[in-house]
């Protein structure tokens, strides 16, 4: 009698948890569906306004080649090696 009534139990308790999810899977479709157009809009005209405040900001920017002249940059030695080419992957076996 006692396993009945574990058995019972646990099938409202799927049931009701199947309903839940239900639920929440059809609250979150219907929500998205309807704000898709308008939040879409809505942010690629936000990133528009970002867009052209960073170009405008650029824009101000200037640059000062007297630096390039400066002695101290002209001290400046490149300690980079020099890479040698080398054949990429193996020889075609079927050539």
């Amino acid at each position: 009698m006692k396993k009945n009534i574990n058995n019972i139990l646990a099938v409202i308790g799927f049931v009701l948890l199947l309903g839940f999810a239900y639920y929440l899977y059809t609250q979150q479709s219907s929500g998205s569906l309807a704000n898709t157009s308008s939040d879409a809009s809505t942010m690629n005209s936000i990133r528009s306004n970002q867009i052209v405040d960073r170009l405008s900001s650029i824009k101000t920017i200037s640059l000062d080649g007297a630096i390039f002249s400066d002695p101290d940059f002209r001290a400046l030695l490149d300690f980079s090696i020099p890479i040698s080419p080398v054949t990429v992957g193996k020889p075609n076996p079927f050539e």
